[in-house]
Formats: C-alpha cells, structure tokens, sequence
C-alpha cells in the first residue's frame, strides 16, 4: 500500500509541475505581449511578428503548388485539366482549396 501512494505522490508533483510551467510561460507571454503592444513602434512589431511566422513556416508541413493558366506564350493544359476536375467537384466561387490523400485509404464515392 504504501508504495502506490507513493507513486501517486510522484505522478502528483509531475502533475503539479506541468501546470505551473505552462502558467508561467502563459504569464511571461502575457506580459511580453503588453510590453509590445504598449511601447514598441508598429514598424518593430511588424518586423518581430514577421520574423517570427518565417521561423514558424521552417517546421509546417505545407506545401503549395501553383498550376499557372498559361506555360510560356500559351494556355497550360495541367492547368486546363485541374480547372475542369475541380469545377466538376467544388463551388466555382471558392477561393483557395486545399487538397490532400491519405495513405492507405480507398476513397469512398460520394
């Protein structure tokens, strides 16, 4: 018995020290972020956020592919084939799309 209440009192601390890390990081963010808000020029913000989302985009899984209309001095018929296919499954006033597959997964027909 007493080596189980042991170990909870082990799993509690961990616990315990989770929960006050985070707040404390959400505390530091917290007053980082009013100390840019109040006192930094837009200009320095918009460099920082700026700097920040490149160093963020280094670790996204993104991808993005652009199919130009037209490949040289005429039309692209990749883009002429994705444009027929993607008119024929989604509404035309849609702005962006995003597509992807999932290994392993026969797709259902719908």
């Amino acid at each position: 018995m007493a080596s189980s209440s042991n170990g909870d009192t082990k799993t509690t601390h961990k616990g315990n020290k989770v929960v006050t890390t985070i707040g404390s990081v959400a505390a530091v963010t917290m007053v980082a972020r009013t100390i840019l808000i109040d006192y930094c020029p837009p200009e320095v913000r918009d460099y920082l956020y700026s700097g920040l989302r490149d160093f963020l985009d280094k670790f996204s899984t993104d991808m993005t592919m652009v199919i130009e209309e037209f490949f040289g001095f005429g039309q692209n018929e990749h883009f002429t084939s994705a444009q027929t296919y993607l008119l024929a499954r989604i509404s035309s006033n849609l702005q962006c799309v995003k597509i992807g597959k999932n290994h392993g997964r026969i797709p259902s027909k719908e």
